[in-house]
């Protein structure tokens, strides 16, 4: 079982799932599944790419289901007890999930979210 399950859904967004599965690969904890939801997507280039990704991370397809529907069809996948919900266009930087699972860890027993900032 992973400690964390990063959840992003796709909808035509093939073009920018190198960058973020290559951010998720330089990440110092590595501990974690991706799942990519393929909400509907028709663009052959992000099916070709949903493709070739699936040998290094999980990949469910759905029909349109929009953005909501997607994110709940990936917590439903989710295999870890901590979730990372991404877009399909986000970067991390390296550190982002020791930090933020540090920052948890040490956070009282009842707190079940975390917001972190963000760089644009």
């Amino acid at each position: 079982m992973p400690a964390v399950s990063v959840i992003v859904p796709c909808h035509n967004g093939g073009r920018f799932l190198d960058g973020l599965v290559a951010s998720l690969r330089e990440q110092t904890f590595q501990d974690f599944e991706i799942v990519i939801v393929n909400n509907g997507s028709t663009e052959q280039d992000t099916l070709e790419t949903l493709k070739r990704l699936e040998t290094i991370v999980r990949v469910v397809h759905q029909e349109n289901r929009y953005l909501p529907g997607a994110r709940n069809r990936g917590f439903e996948e989710a295999r870890a007890d901590i979730i990372l919900p991404l877009d399909c266009d986000d970067r991390l930087e390296p550190t982002f999930l020791a930090e933020t699972l540090a920052a948890l860890k040490a956070a009282p027993e009842n707190t079940g979210f975390a917001f972190t900032h963000m760089r644009l």
